[in-house]
């Protein structure tokens, strides 16, 4: 039986063709450059049929590529396996081999084209000059896989609602004002945002766009008084659509966000956020108006935290933590009984027991319960047809979280199953010490991550 990912191949080889392209790149992201997608923005995965949750793709004529970081290099492996895509590697050596690739198999005088809407600036730029270096151009003005995707899905439209103040704790009024002030101190007067997060936290409504993220999908602009959320109104009831009012912010509808920008006064200064912003609506900004490119004041602004969201964040682990322990007696009980609990059942109950907390909203993220080797592969996501039994001697991984009103966990827990052996102790231990020769060390302010990682390889190394 032919694969579907052929098909796909095929007819996007196609689309490529009539556009007069040489090459076609597919990125794994929305146009609020989210970490997690709406099903609507999965284009890399329906094209290439590779179900991890970050990767890109690139296409020409005759070779298609996958390229994903240490995360997924196993799964990618396995699932394109039989299938028409080489598989890279991101890594230290080549943090960006799509570029690599493309600037290797694009002449000179050929054009890469990809969807500019879901295409982050910054992204944007490294990727055209990249292309330049060989003669080559970049064309962000056409999704090529609209036309091909025929039952893509809608644009997300789920409830939003109101995240009152004994949750919220800051009023978006004060967070408004605020904002305002950090776009005077900047010299705009206009702030355009697209990340989701950002705008959530400023209005202080929550959504369900996204699976495991609290959010809901919009743009806002900014101006020197009022502001306009782009969205879809019927995702906001009398309550919502108050706050937003009281905001000064009115409602326009979803897709208005590019003729908004467009239409922005010859002299408007706009803030925006190269980093969370992609180049279609970059491109939309008229050439007369001045752009000050800075990180979003929003995001600068909800990294310090008040006295009441911190005591939300302890509430929130207390929850968190109960539930994990009565799973865990629950587990154990099991154990004792003779059952063999398998990575799903553990992933159902371990999810049950969060969802008895009144303060529960959902999950995070996908359980990740691996036992043994599955333990080993990062973001391994546990399936019930694929999911092994928990017997014998080894050791269970579990990585998951829950969504509660005044805050997020993420947890991650190794439990030892019967007796580990000599070497699971052995490695169990140096991982630990690199982990607390990490959390003692002293650095300076802005040091990249990775040298902060390997304080704890090197003690690791050392064992």
């Amino acid at each position: 039986m032919r694969d579907m990912a052929e098909d796909r191949l095929a007819a996007a080889r196609a689309a490529l063709a009539a556009a007069g392209g040489d090459a076609l790149i597919v990125y794994n992201a929305d146009p609020h450059l989210s970490e997690y997608l709406p099903a609507r923005w999965e284009a890399r995965q329906w094209l290439s049929q590779f179900p991890g949750s970050a990767g890109t793709v690139a296409i020409t004529a005759d070779r298609a590529a996958l390229f994903v970081d240490s995360r997924y290099l196993v799964l990618a492996e396995t699932a394109m396996a039989g299938r028409p895509f080489e598989v890279h590697l991101a890594g230290s050596a080549d943090p960006a081999p799509h570029l690599t690739w493309l600037a290797r198999h694009v002449s000179a005088g050929g054009t890469v084209l990809t969807d500019g809407m879901v295409l982050g600036l910054d992204e944007q730029r490294a990727l055209a000059g990249r292309l330049a270096q060989v003669g080559a151009l970049l064309r962000a003005d056409i999704d090529l896989i609209e036309a091909l995707w025929l039952d893509r899905p809608a644009v997300p439209c789920e409830p939003a609602w109101l995240h009152e103040p004994a949750e919220a704790v800051v009023p978006a009024n004060d967070k408004f004002a605020r904002l305002r002030q950090a776009m005077a101190d900047a010299g705009a007067t206009h702030h355009f945002i697209s990340a989701l997060d950002d705008i959530a936290w400023l209005t202080n409504l929550r959504g369900r766009d996204i699976a495991h993220n609290p959010l809901f999908a919009a743009h806002l602009l900014v101006g020197p008084e009022g502001a306009t959320l782009f969205a879809l109104p019927r995702a906001f009831d009398s309550g919502a659509q108050a706050r937003l009012a009281g905001l000064g912010v009115q409602l326009a509808p979803y897709d208005a966000a590019l003729s908004a920008l467009a239409a922005l006064p010859t002299d408007a200064a706009v803030l925006i956020d190269p980093r969370r912003v992609t180049w279609g609506f970059r491109a939309a900004i008229p050439a007369s108006c001045r752009v000050i490119e800075a990180i979003n004041p929003a995001a600068l602004m909800k990294r310090i935290k008040t006295a009441g969201e911190i005591d939300g964040f302890r509430e929130t682990m207390i929850e968190d933590g109960l539930a994990l322990v009565r799973f865990q007696a629950a587990f154990e009980a099991s154990r004792a009984r003779g059952e063999h609990w398998t990575e799903w059942q553990v992933h159902e109950a371990l999810t049950a027991e969060r969802a008895r907390s009144p303060l529960f909203r959902g999950l995070s993220f996908h359980t990740n319960a691996g036992f043994n080797a599955n333990a080993a592969i990062p973001h391994y996501s546990v399936r019930p047809e694929t999911a092994l039994a928990i017997e014998g001697d080894g050791l269970l991984l579990i990585d998951s979280g829950g969504q509660y009103m005044r805050g997020t966990t993420d947890v991650c827990r190794v439990w030892a199953i019967g007796t580990p052996s000599a070497a699971m102790r052995r490695d169990g231990s140096a991982a630990m010490r690199g982990l607390i020769a990490m959390s003692r060390a002293r650095f300076p302010a802005g040091i990249p991550g990775p040298m902060i990682d390997a304080i704890a390889r090197a003690r690791v190394a050392a064992e």
